[in-house]
């Protein structure tokens, strides 16, 4: 039915549309197609996927270097491409389908094996994107594409908020009312991470509390994290949600999301097997997963890009994942002039995911898992890592990776190296009945002697990352996570974060690795992380304690700005600057201002735990307790290599 409302906008657009048409032809770069030559009308109503498609198909045509721009207005995306990326293996086993092994993507706009183009908008250029299974941009075998001046949202959103109404603490279960306008949690695309049971669910994840004025509960100096057990609709909106751990500083009136986050969300851009990418002045207001995604890339950049809500937005989340994910990169990142707000997880992640050694076939020859995302290329350095205690068993180069399919059918890869590495413990070693499940996460329960090793490819780690003058602020969990090196960290400022600000080194809990060197981080403020470190330079084992060996060398952290610091209670990451796994470490010319006020007693400006070959001079701290030097030096430390020196103590 025409609605008056309708009719007049019609008619409004008919009497402007010459002198649009006229400010348009104005506005569109030198050279450019415009979709709007190829039907898409960004009203925010009108399905513009084919006319968007149309207009990158016409651009490829006429070869490399064309550019597609999209003038200002909301382009409502509604068809999904789906494809499988190409096979990127040379050498596949008989009997296996390469071109099926790939995931198949999704995504509303599908760019494959371009080079040179660019997809531009300009400010009120806004993709809303209707399948949250899907990416928005996928990128895929493309060279020196760029992206630039456009916005990505999701509608439906791929999250639910609320207020909380009651609190049963020593049941660990909390009542829940849905925010008008949000969808609830059996709705749509969130009922893929409900898993309806009858009227309960089971592996939710984890959900977020916030204060009731919209700040994560974190920057209070508590955590904002509620691990979920099951959640049972009620009625009237309200949903009863059982928490795995103790409810904490959880009050009737806090704010609660919930982060949909099945496995088959898609990323707002996401990159795979591309190099020279640029993202530039991309902002991302929703994605179900990490909202920027580089897979096996090489010199991607992401330039002036926000991740937040939109302004004037009551929701609580912007990205239920992290701002930026780099994994498995040739080439480190560099993230420059970037804004990341109130994002779901770690907001940077540069590292790698190491492959559990399934077995040893002989001295140079081993079998690791088959992951699509990880590559192990021929002539790469790989390392092998135990899980015991985190050491490097060995290294060598590749010298011939195949896919095969391995003893109970599945698939895995065939590595043949250069040279012996001696020593390795394959889950064929461990006595277990059979493979045992990837790990999710977390696990804190198989004992470390039950661990096979992992192998790293030293080359794919995204060493050579520079993140420059961006800010981290309100974000569920960490600012910074990485295990690459030859990496500079500078002019930044982080703020209220529910995690650390930035971690640096292995966690084979994920297991993420390798050994970071060579980094620098300098410049940085860091205000009102009370419950983590402020920089953690660490190796934690699968079970989360520290490992042996001290491979995280040669970082330098100076002339950065702490004020509001602190840590968990009892947590070993228990002041602001913590190195419990490091050696040549230069803690030079920083400024440590007055800790948490909250925490007694006050937390250390400076840990030395596992460490050899450390100095901390030249800084300056508050020393609120006078019985508490804010310079700490463990038992743990080489203490004949560590010198703290010429710093300064004010009250």
């Amino acid at each position: 039915m025409l609605t008056r409302h309708r009719f007049l906008q019609l008619c409004a657009g008919a009497a402007t549309a010459p002198l649009a048409r006229a400010a348009l032809a104005q506005a569109i770069p030198s050279g450019a197609i415009s979709v709007r030559d190829f039907g898409a009308r960004g009203d925010g109503i009108s399905n513009d996927s084919p006319g968007i498609n149309a207009a990158l198909q016409a651009s490829q045509a006429k070869g490399d270097g064309g550019t597609v721009f999209l003038p200002a207005g909301r382009y409502v995306l509604r068809g999904i491409t789906q494809a499988r990326p190409r096979p990127i293996y040379t050498r596949v086993e008989d009997g296996i389908d390469v071109t099926r092994v790939a995931p198949q993507v999704r995504a509303h706009i599908f760019l494959s094996g371009l080079s040179r183009l660019s997809l531009v908008g300009e400010r009120g250029t806004v993709l809303v994107l209707r399948d949250a299974t899907a990416c928005g941009i996928y990128l895929e075998r493309c060279a020196d594409v760029v992206v630039r001046d456009l916005a990505l949202d999701f509608d439906p959103l791929p999250f639910s908020q609320g207020t909380v109404v009651a609190i049963d603490a020593g049941n660990r279960t909390f009542d829940w009312k849905v925010d008008t306008g949000y969808l609830e949690p059996p709705q749509g695309y969130l009922a893929l991470a409900f898993e309806p049971v009858g009227d309960t669910s089971r592996g939710l994840g984890t959900g977020s509390a916030f204060l009731a004025d919209g700040a994560l509960k974190a920057s209070a100096g508590v955590s904002g994290d509620l691990p979920l057990e099951r959640m049972q609709e009620r009625g009237g909106g309200i949903y009863r949600t059982v928490s795995v751990a103790p409810l904490g500083a959880l009050a009737v009136g806090d704010r609660f999301a919930w982060a949909a986050r099945p496995p088959n969300g898609g990323s707002a851009v996401a990159l795979s097997l591309s190099s020279r990418c640029r993202m530039d002045n991309v902002t991302v207001h929703s994605s179900p997963a990490t909202a920027f995604v580089a897979n096996d890339c090489d010199g991607i950049a992401f330039r002036g890009c926000v991740v937040e809500r939109p302004t004037g937005s009551d929701r609580l989340f912007s990205a239920n994942g992290g701002a930026v994910m780099v994994k498995g990169n040739a080439g480190g990142p560099t993230i420059e002039r970037c804004r990341f707000q109130h994002v779901g997880d770690d907001a940077v992640n540069v590292t790698q995911t190491g492959q559990r050694v399934l077995a040893v076939m002989s001295p140079t020859e081993i079998i690791v898992d088959f992951d699509a995302s990880q590559l192990f290329r021929e002539g790469n350095r790989v390392a092998v890592l135990s899980q015991a205690n985190g050491r490097t068993r060995g290294d060598a180069r590749v010298r011939e990776a195949a896919l095969i399919r391995f003893r109970d059918g599945r698939l895995a890869r065939r590595l043949v190296l250069d040279r012996a590495v001696t020593g390795l413990v394959a889950v064929d070693d461990l006595d277990l009945p059979e493979i045992p499940p990837l790990p999710e996460g977390r696990d804190r329960t198989t004992p470390l002697a039950k661990r096979p090793d992992v192998v790293a490819d030293v080359d794919l780690l995204g060493s050579g990352f520079a993140i420059r003058d961006t800010t981290f602020a309100n974000h569920r969990a960490s600012g910074i996570r990485t295990c690459a090196s030859d990496g500079t960290i500078e002019n930044c400022r982080f703020m209220d974060l529910g995690g650390h600000g930035v971690q640096i080194g292995m966690d084979l809990s994920w297991p993420e690795v390798y050994h970071p060197q060579r980094l620098t981080l300098r410049r940085n403020t860091f205000t009102g992380i009370a419950n983590g470190a402020n920089v953690w330079l660490r190796t934690l084992l699968g079970n989360g304690e520290q490992a042996e060996g001290l491979a995280n060398q040669n970082v330098t952290i100076e002339d950065n700005t702490f004020t509001g610091f602190g840590a968990r209670a009892g947590g070993i990451a228990n002041a602001a600057v913590t190195v419990s796994n490091g050696q040549d470490v230069r803690i030079r010319g920083n400024t440590f201002g007055a800790p948490d006020p909250a925490q007694t007693p006050p937390p250390r400006a400076v840990r030395i735990d596992f460490a050899r070959d450390v100095v901390v001079e030249n800084n300056s701290a508050v020393q609120r307790d006078r019985a508490v030097d804010p310079f700490q030096v463990t038992a743990r430390a080489d203490r004949p290599t560590v010198r703290v020196q010429r710093n300064r103590l004010t009250r």
